[in-house]
């Protein structure tokens, strides 16, 4: 009988040794940005012949099949009017939208994607049939060209900001990830402003660079609902700003 409790006794010092050696969880690795890759099919693109407008998005390694919203918003260079194109999943990461231009020149097309509670968008700059740099330089619009008086080059820089959901009166990290053709861009001066439906006050908040091309700012937003942010990132000749919806719970 002794020897019975002695072995009970035992297993239970044994299992509470046990219980207590076990390690605690590791910390959960950061979120990767969401990554975004554009094309048109077919890359040649003709006048009145339908065009294929994809964009295939990824996290890490992993096709990203759940994205919320993914757009593309087309416009033709020197015309005021743009035209918002809903994408449809395709499988595998892909989305994709058909359009057809009605007549050649410089278009442009930006995509915007917002999947797990991250944003991107990005501009580009699509060539319809065969025009000549006269017509290229004839087609600018007055905005263009003020942006190229100052010097502003707003080709390959892409601008993500997570989260795009937070709760009311809750201090929020939002971090900006920022890449210049695909490098990813230091010691650029973001700023992050602001402001609700049509209010008329904008703040402003710099936000620190803590790793290569991701920049960090704390806010507290005291509202329910949507707010507009304009991320604008700023290194030398380089200026670029994205508004970025933000819903508030």
């Amino acid at each position: 009988m002794k020897k019975w409790v002695y072995f009970i006794l035992c297993l239970g010092w044994l299992t509470a040794c046990s219980m207590n050696g076990k390690s605690e969880p590791a910390p959960s690795k950061p979120t990767a940005p969401i990554e975004v890759t554009f094309k048109t099919i077919p890359e040649v693109i003709q006048a009145n012949q339908p065009t294929t407008l994809q964009v295939v998005v990824k996290q890490g390694n992993d096709a990203v099949e759940d994205a919320s919203d993914v757009q593309f918003e087309v416009w033709k260079k020197g015309q005021e009017k743009h035209q918002m194109i809903p994408a449809k999943h395709q499988g595998k990461g892909v989305y994709a939208a058909e359009k057809t231009f009605d007549s050649e020149g410089i278009y442009f097309v930006t995509y915007h994607v917002t999947a797990r509670n991250m944003h991107s968008m990005k501009q580009v700059e699509l060539t319809v049939g065969e025009i000549n740099k006269n017509e290229q330089e004839e087609g600018k619009d007055p905005a263009a060209q003020n942006q190229s008086d100052h010097s502003h080059d707003h080709h390959g820089l892409t601008i993500q900001l997570s989260p795009t959901e937070t709760g009311k009166d809750q201090n929020t990290v939002f971090k900006i990830n920022v890449q210049h053709e695909g490098k990813p861009l230091t010691n650029a001066h973001v700023t992050l402003e602001y402001w609700t439906g049509q209010e008329e006050k904008h703040t402003y908040v710099d936000a620190k660079e803590q790793s290569a091309g991701e920049y960090v700012a704390n806010i507290k937003l005291s509202s329910v609902g949507d707010y507009h942010f304009r991320v604008h990132a700023i290194k030398g000749e380089l200026h670029d700003h994205k508004v970025i919806h933000v819903h508030v719970k």
